[in-house]
C-alpha cells in the first residue's frame, strides 16, 4: 500500500460491536455515521496515525429502548456532546492482528 492519507468510505466500512445479552447470547450493534482516516507510512506502519470520529447519537442496536438508554446521561451522554461526536486518535495502532487494528 503506498504512502498517503486514506479516508474511510462509508459505503464499504462499518463500525459495529458485539455484546453479551444477559449471558444467553451475543447481540450486535453499530454506529451509522462516522469518519476515519489513516495517514499511512509504509516504512513505519506502526507509527501511522489513525483518527476516527463517531456520531454516538447514531448507535443502532435494533432495540429502540436500549438505544435510548445508551444515548442517555449515564452512558454515551449524547446530549452533552458537540454534534454527538466521540473521537479516538492513535499514533501507534496495534498491528499484531493483520486483519484489524485495535486500541
Amino acid at each position: 500500500m503506498p504512502r498517503g492519507l486514506y479516508k474511510s468510505d462509508n459505503l464499504h466500512t462499518d463500525i459495529y460491536f458485539t455484546y453479551s445479552h444477559v449471558g444467553f447470547t451475543n447481540a450486535h450493534a453499530r454506529f451509522d455515521k462516522f469518519a476515519g482516516e489513516l495517514n499511512y507510512d509504509p516504512q513505519y506502519p506502526e507509527k501511522s496515525p489513525v483518527t476516527i470520529a463517531v456520531d454516538a447519537g447514531t448507535i443502532d442496536t435494533n432495540v429502540p429502548e436500549l438505544d435510548r438508554v445508551l444515548k442517555g446521561k449515564t452512558l454515551l451522554q449524547c446530549a452533552a456532546l458537540s454534534g454527538n461526536e466521540v473521537c479516538q486518535q492513535t499514533t501507534s495502532p496495534n498491528l499484531a492482528d493483520n486483519r484489524r487494528s485495535r486500541w
